[in-house]
């Protein structure tokens, strides 16, 4: 399922978002992953049934009353779009606003890389890298995991010994996914290390790059891990 159509933000009751545990929905159509898929990272009110962590669809419109605020993340192109207030119209690869602000910014990440392994996971198969496939290039140290389920999520280093780090997390409501925030616990895993993620029976390799900066202030996209 994937957040669709026209959506009215709630004033007042900000939405609360737990420490360690989100939610998203799953199942993204083939036609918007194509077009870029397109992450909210944060809503400062309820709009609907549209929650942080939702991928929402291109063409989707939001009432953002005079003051509501969302940021969007394009995984395809490395934005990242603050909204305030107005009538958003999220588009890829810019949203439009009627009556608000919006404010873009460009941020590292590994943005085609990103938006394959993103549609995979959406999709429920099997992710598996291949050898001639490079792995995901992460920017920040600790990841922010992204999985279809919950269950026990695995991460183990692949160019030199070290313990493995395990989690086990609750299954989620209503089809979503759940996300794992590793800075949360203050787990920082190894720049230049190489490393796979495995859950739900399905792994994925990813790489953290040699200047990838540490803890939760490093913007989402640079440490997006989706499974």
């Amino acid at each position: 399922m994937i957040a669709t159509s026209r959506l009215t933000a709630t004033p007042g009751s900000r939405l609360r978002i737990a420490a360690a545990l989100t939610v998203l929905l799953t199942g993204v159509p083939r036609a918007h992953a194509e077009a870029g898929l397109i992450l909210v990272e944060s809503l400062s009110a309820p709009a609907g049934d549209l929650r942080a962590m939702d991928y929402v669809a291109p063409g989707t419109t939001i009432d953002l009353g005079t003051s509501t605020v969302v940021v969007l993340d394009h995984l395809a192109t490395c934005t990242r779009e603050t909204v305030t207030g107005g009538v958003l119209n999220v588009q890829s690869p810019n949203s439009q606003v009627d009556g608000g602000s919006i404010a873009r910014s460009q941020l590292d990440c590994d943005g085609r890389q990103l938006q394959l392994d993103a549609t995979r996971a959406q999709g429920g198969g099997q992710v598996y890298r291949a050898i001639d496939q490079r792995p995901l290039v992460l920017y920040g140290t600790a990841p922010l995991i992204l999985a279809t389920r919950g269950g026990t999520i695995r991460i183990e280093r692949d160019d030199q010994p070290a313990p493995p780090i395990e989690i086990q997390v609750p299954e989620s409501s209503k089809g979503r996914s759940v996300t794992v925030d590793l800075a949360l616990s203050h787990q920082e895993l190894a720049p230049g290390g190489s490393y796979r993620v495995i859950a739900g029976g399905r792994q994925q390799a990813f790489v953290v790059d040699r200047a990838a900066k540490r803890g939760a202030d490093v913007p989402l996209l640079a440490r997006l891990l989706p499974i």
